[in-house]
């Protein structure tokens, strides 16, 4: 959980380098100059997943019983006698994993599987600006013919065969004016 808390503050903390060396970026022995940001992502991301492996191999291996049962294959119906024995060897490996023992463990195991996901949740809404509405409404209206991109014609239905694949536009927009498109914004992905 602390590793997730790391990396939630180093990314909120540490500027991104900006490209020409001189912020953002140190010296690390055996890897030379990298970027800090990167570097401090990194190392507690990949701590706070290898805590959380280590955790549950730690279960399985030292805190829940070794016992090994073996079941014979039978018909695949079930018959009441059956699920009443699923239900009991539930309850027995829920009793001998300790999960309901350990409450200390069992607690932190799933705060930090919970907290996890957060640091996707950080870097997903750091992508760019929100489309608000811009995805609502486009340059298509009622009446409007399609045009051929290629070739700057009205579109026919008997232009297009089945199974092929026409570029088409509104008509009166210039594909090579960026002004008359709506550009693709790309952003960084945080502000410097």
């Amino acid at each position: 959980m602390l590793a997730t808390i790391g990396f939630i503050a180093s990314y909120v903390a540490i500027k991104p380098s900006n490209g020409d060396g001189t912020t953002g970026v140190i010296y690390v022995f055996p890897l030379g100059h990298v970027s800090a940001l990167n570097l401090a992502l990194g190392c507690t991301l990949g701590v706070s997943l290898f805590a959380i492996g280590a955790g549950a191999v730690h279960w399985a291996r030292t805190l829940m019983s070794d016992e090994e049962h073996i079941a014979e294959r039978h018909p695949i119906e079930s018959t009441p006698e059956v699920r009443a024995q699923v239900f009991a060897d539930f309850r027995t490996g829920a009793a001998e994993s300790g999960f309901g023992r350990r409450k200390l463990i069992r607690n932190t195991m799933i705060g930090a599987m919970a907290m996890v996901p957060l640091s996707a949740i950080i870097l997903f809404r750091d992508l760019g600006p929100l489309p608000e509405k811009k995805l609502d409404t486009t340059d298509w209206a009622a009446g409007k013919l399609l045009m051929n991109m290629n070739t700057n014609t009205p579109l026919k239905p008997s232009d297009i065969q089945v199974g092929s694949l026409t570029f088409a536009m509104p008509p009166g927009l210039n594909p090579d004016d960026p002004a008359a498109t709506r550009p693709s914004r790309r952003s960084s992905p945080r502000p410097h």
